[in-house]
């Protein structure tokens, strides 16, 4: 790792503090992640760069964790009486899988895209321990810059991620 890509990474450590957040960085495959899962919301940042390690692609994403995609494995109701998805006579849930892939389908879109910019709609995967190891999935938003990125840009386009989906959702 060059000192320029080594001082990027600290620089965004700072912003970005490691006991908040969780890095996973793959100098192989030159790219890096940053996931925070706090106060009802999923946030994550994944950094690529290119063959001389200068930043090149950013790709934020949020979620709601209100927004979720209620799926079997993830409902954590089922079998109770205020599980509006539970058939107590036959003691199932009744979420199938192409109502599930309806409500994915119909989600997820580009709102945006040009060159540099794309902004989506789309669906992430938290994994969950609770009983049984499964996925729980939610609606989110997403903004991807293609150009050289710099830790001034990476916190614009933070601080202005809402606004840009709201105008990027009203058109």
């Amino acid at each position: 790792m060059n000192e320029y890509l080594r001082q990027f990474i600290e620089a965004l450590k700072q912003e970005y503090p490691e006991d908040t957040y969780e890095y996973e960085i793959n100098e192989k495959l030159n790219y890096m992640e940053i996931k925070s899962n706090q106060f009802g919301e999923i946030f994550e940042i994944y950094i690529e760069w290119n063959e001389y390690q200068v930043p090149i692609k950013l790709i934020m994403t949020k979620a709601n964790m209100d927004e979720e995609i209620i799926t079997p494995e993830s409902c954590h109701e089922c079998g109770y009486e205020n599980c509006t998805f539970y058939d107590a006579e036959k003691q199932e849930c009744t979420i199938t899988q192409e109502q599930i892939d309806k409500e994915i389908k119909e989600w997820q879109k580009t709102l945006y895209h040009s060159e540099k910019l794309t902004i989506n709609q789309t669906v992430i995967e938290q994994k969950c321990y609770l009983d049984v190891p499964h996925y729980h999935l939610y609606k989110a938003h997403q903004i991807t810059l293609n150009q050289s990125l710099l830790i001034e840009t990476i916190k614009a386009v933070e601080t202005l991620f809402d606004e840009i989906i709201q105008i990027a959702t009203k058109q």
